[in-house]
């Protein structure tokens, strides 16, 4: 009796996190295309957005070919936007799986 009632607030509260998760996320998608469209003047600034991440692309791009072609050098010298290499590294071994 006593392990039934333990059992159902554990799969209770099993389904209200599930529903916190998701409302998490929602409200996080939200913020984030309100985000969007608040620092974006009007539709044409949101295409410069779709350029900088094509060349964002290109630029993981060259670190995934050095890093498959054990091209060290390469890799340690990017220094794309400014940001580092350490900045390239992390994200394209983060991204190297679906390369």
């Amino acid at each position: 009796m006593k392990f039934e009632v333990i059992l159902e607030l554990t799969n209770m509260s099993r389904r209200h996190y599930n529903y916190l998760f998701i409302l998490v996320i929602l409200i996080f998608c939200a913020v984030q295309g309100y985000q969007n469209f608040l620092f974006s003047d009007s539709f044409a600034t949101m295409g410069l957005r779709g350029l900088d991440d094509a060349s964002f692309q290109s630029s993981m791009r060259k670190v995934h070919t050095a890093l498959t072609s054990g091209d060290y050098r390469a890799v340690i010298t990017t220094n794309d936007y400014g940001y580092g290499f350490f900045f390239w590294l992390l994200y394209s071994l983060i991204a190297l799986p679906a390369f």
